[in-house]
């Protein structure tokens, strides 16, 4: 039967429209795909971002991989940075030096280091002496009445022994007596939080090199 030219160009018209949304599904289809894709590698590298040790064959840096592992998930890990171990006859001795950009007069910064310093003490089967160094703003004033500042690198969280209750000592760093009250007020932060740890306030203007 011959149809009207008219009509022939309906049924083109809306083959043509099938056609395209039919293009469009599978395109929507394959960016849907593709997006999976990403999240699940970027799920995967933010695991393996956690682990800011790795195993070791030197059980003193092995310690750190095992609290590492038993405990990936604190933020604390990341802000870690050169890492010094050794053995002096007396005890394990680990020396960490923490990222400058961490805010040392922060409460939640310091109490998630804390919290990181403590871990590998608990973890350790013999006694060992952890230190996170931070560098902290130095003044000094000069003869002519200016104030020099540089960053000068300094012990902050100290943690010696091991099991459930080793030694710990926070500094909490600042300049006095500008900034004492804020001083006084994180170190009472820590207390209340950690009332085992040992807190002290210290002026960054009155030591040296």
């Amino acid at each position: 039967m011959k149809l009207p030219v008219w009509l022939w160009l309906i049924f083109v018209l809306f083959g043509a429209i099938g056609g395209i949304a039919g293009g469009l599904g599978g395109a929507s289809d394959s960016a849907s795909d593709n997006g999976t894709q990403p999240e699940a590698e970027q799920a995967t590298t933010s695991e393996a971002l956690k682990l800011r040790y790795k195993p070791a064959k030197d059980p003193i840096e092995n310690l750190l991989a095992i609290a590492n592992a038993s405990r990936p998930e604190l933020p604390a890990w990341q802000w870690l940075g050169r890492t010094f171990t050794d053995d002096d006859m007396v005890y394990d001795d680990i020396r960490i030096d923490v990222n400058n950009d961490v805010d040392y007069q922060a409460f939640d910064a310091t109490a998630e280091l804390i919290e990181v310093a403590l871990l590998i003490a608990r973890q350790a089967q013999s006694p060992v002496q952890i230190d996170l160094r931070i560098k902290v703003e130095h003044t000094e004033a000069q003869p002519d009445g200016t104030v020099t500042k540089k960053l000068i690198s300094r012990e902050w969280i100290e943690i010696t022994g091991e099991g459930d209750q080793p030694a710990a000592t926070v500094d909490v760093y600042g300049h006095e007596p500008a900034e004492t009250a804020k001083m006084n007020q994180l170190a009472e932060q820590l207390q209340k939080r950690f009332p085992g740890v040992i807190v002290k306030t210290t002026d960054t203007s009155s030591f040296d090199d």
